[in-house]
């Protein structure tokens, strides 16, 4: 199960997929693309949420490759409603039952990801919430990936709550 929000509408999407069996049974990131294509067949005009939702599900099956428990949570200016055209998307793993350090957890994933269409993974664990950075090779979208930011995600869901209430709050962004 992925969460997403609809960018446009703030409204929660929740995709249910079966991206680790795709992952077990798929060598190729082109085989894996044309399944997920059959997966995201929804009626949407927004190519960025599909966007999302791609990369959400590859990570999501990366981590079941990984045979990790949790999910994948978008969150930062994607679901806050500041997000521009030159932002970066922010994804975080929130593990069931915390069982590896966030650093080795990354580590693995890092060894996984450019398996999976994603280019220059950079390693930034000196940060206080450490991450990778990587970028989508489809897209060429730059992504901050991080384990366990439960406190990102509450200030994003806080921040769009915010504004849903009046549209002002993007213009103190």
């Amino acid at each position: 199960l992925v969460h997403l929000r609809d960018g446009s509408s703030g409204k929660p999407k929740h995709v249910e997929t079966s991206a680790g069996a795709m992952l077990e049974s798929s060598g190729s990131i082109e085989d894996l693309n044309h399944e997920l294509h059959g997966s995201l067949k929804e009626d949407t005009s927004d190519d960025r949420l599909k966007c999302v939702r791609r990369i959400s599900l590859v990570l999501q099956g990366i981590a079941r490759k990984l045979r990790l428990e949790g999910e994948i949570h978008v969150f930062g200016s994607y679901i806050n409603g500041f997000w521009t055209g030159g932002s970066d998307l922010d994804v975080a793993f929130l593990e069931s039952e915390t069982s590896q350090s966030a650093i080795v957890l990354l580590k693995q994933f890092a060894d996984e990801v450019t398996d999976y269409g994603f280019t220059q993974v950079t390693q930034i664990f000196s940060a206080s919430v450490p991450l990778l950075k990587f970028i989508d090779r489809k897209t060429n979208l730059e992504l901050d990936f991080c384990i366990n930011n439960r406190l990102g995600l509450r200030n994003s869901q806080m921040l769009a709550s915010y504004n849903s209430m009046d549209q002002r709050v993007v213009w103190l962004g």
